[in-house]
């Protein structure tokens, strides 16, 4: 599963958040569900490093993310 919070998304050199349109989260959006969609049985870690790849750089901003293995 995965979560962010509310506020907007946008990638360093963006256009503005403020002036994003839905149409630009969604992209993100799905863009993560499918790399996530493909990463089930990896280690936690393993999975942060694919999802968060794209995404590092020096930034600005702060990422925070929480992952969590339920056993069953």
């Amino acid at each position: 599963m995965a979560r962010s919070a509310g506020g907007r998304r946008a990638r360093p050199g963006a256009r503005h958040p403020a002036a994003l349109s839905l149409r630009d989260i969604d992209a993100g959006t799905s863009a993560l569900a499918a790399t996530l969609g493909g990463l089930q049985g990896l280690p936690a870690d393993a999975i942060l490093d694919r999802v968060l790849d794209p995404v590092r750089c020096d930034r600005e901003d702060d990422i925070a993310v929480l992952a969590i293995r339920v056993e069953g």
